[in-house]
């Protein structure tokens, strides 16, 4: 594990792109979903990067910077919720499973549908480099993610947290409450119990806090 020497957190740029795309890669690999479709580095890397250059630069995301060596060590993808990425769910996705549980997740929450622009910030990627883990790298990004969304006049935020460790940032650090779950164990795709084998979480949480 490398220990940063100070970090600074920034509006995700163009210039971040490729280093964001690299830790969304290495760190969703390991992803309970991803993991237990038995995703290679790579075909979460081509997946996931398509969102991470969409996102990136549209004035809501944020990376983390060790200010001693200059390297992201992690990042947030934000948006706005009633914008909805232009990659990534397609019939050529490695990940169909997983954005099939995430849609059917969001339409638990039925207010969902009627939202209008600049009302609800959407938490929708964070990943932080597993070489700096237990430092607060994600913690302090869900924080600078709630700057951004009151900066932006946004009335609540919401995520959908796959992981104990995302769901413990979200609800016992940052004050988010679950307003909707699919438990792995449950849920099917095309009739396949298809995320069963995932012990280390229970569910795939809809967490939202107002602001």
């Amino acid at each position: 594990m490398k220990k940063a020497s100070a970090i600074q957190f920034e509006l995700m740029t163009t210039d971040h792109i490729e280093e964001a795309c690299k830790i969304v890669g290495r760190s969703f690999t390991k992803e309970p979903m991803t993991e237990s479709l038995g995703l290679s580095y790579e075909q979460v890397y081509s997946e996931f990067a398509k969102i991470v250059e969409e996102l990136g630069p549209n004035g809501l995301s944020t990376v983390a910077i060790d200010s001693g060596s200059g390297d992201i060590i992690g990042c947030c993808l934000n948006k706005d919720f009633t914008m909805q990425p232009m990659s990534g769910d397609d019939d050529h996705s490695d990940a169909l499973e997983v954005f099939d549980l995430v849609d059917k997740l969001d339409e638990t929450l039925p207010s969902l549908k009627t939202l209008k622009p600049g009302e609800m910030f959407h938490v929708y990627i964070l990943a932080v480099d597993s070489d700096y883990c237990k430092q607060d790298i994600g913690l302090n990004l869900v924080k600078q993610a709630e700057v951004v969304a009151r900066s932006g006049h946004f009335k609540q935020m919401i995520a959908e947290v796959t992981g104990a460790i995302s769901q413990h940032i979200f609800i016992d650090n940052c004050g988010h409450q679950e307003v909707g779950r699919i438990n792995y164990s449950d849920f099917e795709y095309h009739g396949s119990k298809v995320f069963e084998t995932i012990d280390s979480a229970e569910a795939c949480l809809l967490v939202r806090k107002d602001l």
